[in-house]
């Protein structure tokens, strides 16, 4: 099947698959998502708030596929695809099916699961094959993922017994985001993980204060002539510039041969400030 056909399936299905996840997952409200949701954030439908994608393919496929799940992974075009938004942090599941009017089989896939793993993972346990369209999928196999220690099924078909076959049932890790060069995130724009808002998260390199692409927001902060915001520094560089500073002030300010206390009698004090918290809201 071909892209268009794939998707006017998924058209044709979704009140199927809204049923099904509603009986699944016990979820009360089930709303398609935002043009802009589908485009930039690699989400279909939303679920009581959670970000779903949803793919469903042709019963033919379930004989020799039945345990595969396909991401769009590249585009000769350099456009940005489905994994890359997912890894970016874009969308919480996915609905995979096969059939449709009743499905023949579907699994709900965690894609914080595919974070944590990150792509090195995702690649050994798939099978990178190109379309007629000039795309590139990735098929990945969830009884590898599951044998690597990263098992992504949420839930599955009702006739699925995990007792037969060697795959068992994921519980959503911890938010563990990646910045797209595959290293740990530490800071995020336009996140707000309380409300289900991800954003985008970057390492301190790729960040996009760092490369100097946000102004400053008329605060205090300036980009420093290396392009990074005086605020964004990390504790050890501020630290061993407070401490320089100190020394500095020590031999201007001490009297020679003296104690340390200033000649005016008031105590030094030091003030840090951080890079930023892990878990904050929007970082902009």
């Amino acid at each position: 099947m071909t892209y268009a056909e794939d998707r006017a399936l998924e058209k044709q299905c979704m009140p199927e698959v809204k049923a099904t996840l509603a009986t699944a997952m016990k979820y009360k409200s089930i709303i398609d998502a935002e043009d802009h949701l589908d485009i930039n954030c690699a989400t279909d439908i939303v679920c009581d708030g959670i970000h779903h994608a949803v793919r469903v393919r042709g019963v033919n496929y379930f004989r020799d596929y039945a345990w595969d799940f396909t991401i769009r992974y590249s585009r000769d075009s350099g456009a940005e695809t489905e994994l890359s938004k997912i890894l970016r942090g874009h969308c919480k599941r996915m609905f995979y099916a096969f059939g449709g009017n009743p499905f023949k089989h579907w699994w709900l896939i965690c894609f914080d699961t595919i974070r944590n793993a990150g792509k090195p993972i995702i690649e050994s346990c798939g099978q990178i094959k190109p379309n007629t369209d000039g795309t590139w999928l990735i098929a990945i196999d969830i009884r590898k993922m599951t044998a690597a220690g990263y098992p992504v099924i949420i839930s599955a078909h009702r006739q699925f017994d995990k007792s037969k076959h060697a795959v068992h049932f994921a519980k959503e890790p911890l938010f563990f985001p990646r910045c797209h060069c595959g290293k740990w995130a530490m800071q995020s724009v336009n996140s707000f993980l309380l409300k289900g808002e991800v954003g985008n998260w970057y390492c301190a390199e790729h960040h996009p204060r760092n490369l100097g692409k946000v102004k400053d927001n008329g605060g205090t902060s300036r980009l420093s002539s290396d392009g990074i915001r005086s605020d964004q520094r990390s504790v050890a560089e501020w630290g061993a510039k407070a401490d320089g500073a100190d020394a500095n002030r020590r031999r201007q300010d001490t009297p020679s041969g003296g104690d340390g206390s200033r000649s005016d009698g008031k105590s030094q004090a030091r003030d840090f400030r951080g890079s930023g918290d892990f878990f904050s809201g929007s970082d902009d």
